[in-house]
């Protein structure tokens, strides 16, 4: 499934996200189109997750923290930044307290 999205154009992600969303999901998306009409299907996706938050279980977001490694090349900033977003997720799952 994941390959026949990756095939898509984005036009057409659009239109699939738009068609399986139902209220309040499909009002964050109007919204959405009304403020930044060019948005991209992953504009989609970012603005879904931040209204309603991110469909992976605390356990997977758990699991993902503890297995996160920082990327070959990459400059530790970046790890940081990346390792800082899955804390703040887990933490919100209530899978991490501080």
């Amino acid at each position: 499934m994941e390959e026949d999205w990756c095939r898509l154009s984005d036009p057409e992600r659009k239109r699939r996200i738009r068609e399986v969303l139902r209220t309040p999901a499909s009002d964050v998306i109007f919204d959405l189109r009304q403020d930044k009409p060019p948005a991209t299907s992953l504009d989609y996706l970012t603005a879904l997750e931040t209204a309603f938050g991110s469909a992976e279980s605390g356990e997977e977001l758990y699991f993902q923290l503890h297995s996160l490694q920082q990327r070959e090349g990459k400059k530790t900033s970046q790890f940081l930044v990346r390792l800082q977003d899955k804390i703040q997720k887990v933490i919100q799952k209530g899978r991490l307290q501080l």
